[in-house]
């Protein structure tokens, strides 16, 4: 009887290893002794890393990890595999590397644990690479959060900029995603509605990123300032942007014009007041445009939009508008989620924002 289990790997290649034998014993499952030509399954003991290491060091052809981390089959399909190993006088496995699975719902589901990222794009538990050191980072650094900002993009000649910048691009995939999955449902984290601290954004609709009705725009000095806001070090700042006289810090704001607003409360706050200020520029299919200003929000804070229409007469127009935070009631000790969105006609241009404990 043939039965499939999906897992994940990291393994560079598009291989597959087809009919060989499984093999399973306590003693050679903890200690991965060298076989013959085989797939050795490890049970877990607590420490991937460290397993993987000793299969690499006895020179084992291919292993299945037990695991809930990184490399692995899930916990719970181990009675699976071990059943079929234990009833087969000659157990075999096929292994198929670097495979796309399509049509798993509900999707996209983000996962814990992960840095925020500013948006969901398709596909879950992609793997990523960090250096170990910020040494080795700032040998190897190209762009973090696109401060150099040096590349261009053309975007549609019809939506009134000849050339977006990267900030630009950003913001359009940004303020039209969605927090919906693709069976209409609130996209989940470890089986809870998603913050803006798992998934960003949401999830990309490309279509809908091709036309954004309006976009934030945002120059290298101005990420510049954030860094020195965040008390970055001279040699930090020139390590990203590669330049030690192009940028300085005689103006430092964390108050970037970014498409989603994040604001740092103590924890049990009765009461406080943040200020965000943020510019949009129009670039719809149409120069006369009057957006008008919709919010959610937690109970515990109030939230105030200031104008609450922008109105546009021409494309590349710019128009500024504040959002007020005023905490009503104890903050706890959970961060608050919610989001301001600008709408006029199909045009839907979403704003999320964290009051972060």
């Amino acid at each position: 009887m043939t039965q499939s289990i999906t897992g994940i790997a990291t393994y560079p290649a598009n291989a597959w290893i087809v009919d060989t034998k499984l093999v399973y014993d306590e003693a050679i499952s903890a200690r991965n002794s060298k076989q013959d030509f085989c797939v050795v399954v490890c049970r877990n003991t607590g420490n991937l890393i460290h397993q993987i290491k000793a299969v690499e060091e006895a020179g084992v052809d291919a292993a299945i990890f037990v695991s809930d981390d990184d490399v692995i089959i899930r916990a719970e399909d181990a009675p699976s595999l071990l059943g079929y190993i234990h009833s087969r006088e000659l157990p075999t496995a096929t292994i198929k590397f670097q495979q796309t699975i399509l049509g798993t719902q509900p999707a996209p589901v983000s996962f814990p644990g992960v840095l925020k990222p500013d948006v969901l794009a398709p596909g879950d538990s992609i793997l990523a690479s960090v250096p170990p050191s910020w040494q080795q980072l700032r040998r190897h650094v190209r762009d973090v959060h696109g401060v150099p900002a040096r590349p261009r993009r053309r975007g549609p000649p019809s939506r009134g900029a000849s050339d977006w910048t990267p900030a630009m691009i950003k913001s359009a995939m940004m303020t039209t995603a969605t927090s919906a999955d693709n069976k209409f449902q609130p996209i989940t984290a470890a089986g809870s509605v998603a913050s803006p601290l798992a998934m960003g954004s949401g999830h990309i609709d490309p279509n809908a990123a091709m036309d954004p009705g309006l976009v934030f725009d945002a120059s290298p000095a101005d990420f510049v300032s954030l860094l020195c806001a965040a008390n970055y070090t001279h040699e930090q700042i020139t390590a990203i942007t590669r330049s030690s006289t192009a940028y300085h810090c005689s103006a430092s704001s964390t108050d970037v014009n970014y498409p989603s607003i994040i604001a740092v409360v103590g924890a049990n706050a009765t009461s406080g007041y943040k200020r965000f200020t943020r510019t949009a520029t129009n670039v719809a299919k149409t120069a006369s445009a009057v957006y008008k200003a919709s919010w959610v929000s937690p109970s515990n804070v109030e939230v105030t939009v200031s104008p609450r229409k922008l109105k546009f007469t021409r494309l590349g127009q710019k128009a500024t508008f504040t959002v007020d935070f005023k905490f009503t009631a104890p903050i706890g000790s959970d961060s608050a989620f919610g989001a301001v969105v600008w709408t006029s006609g199909n045009y839907r241009v979403r704003i999320p924002y964290v009051l972060h404990v």
